[in-house]
């Protein structure tokens, strides 16, 4: 992503800038597939109610992460559209 940020400031190379932008999108989609999984283990998991809610925090959080990475790469994208 940071190679697509220095790219936006010439506007020259737009294919490497809008694959960048791609492959954080399918890398939040995949994520979000983890966290759907990750959490339907730690649900029927053994582990004390105090340890669970803990975890969930943390991929919560990490869910949250990614969502702003995809954010900023729709940011990213709409720059390019608008000065294209």
């Amino acid at each position: 992503m940071s190679t697509s940020i220095f790219a936006l400031r010439d506007m020259k190379d737009l294919r490497a800038i809008t694959s960048a932008c791609v492959l954080v999108n399918s890398l939040e989609n995949d994520a979000d597939d983890l966290l759907d999984s990750t959490m339907m283990k730690l649900f029927s998991s053994n582990i004390s109610a105090v340890e669970l809610i803990k975890q969930k925090d943390i991929y919560q959080m990490l869910e949250t992460v990614t969502d702003k990475c995809e954010d900023a790469a729709n940011v990213v994208e709409s720059i390019i559209i608008k000065y294209s």
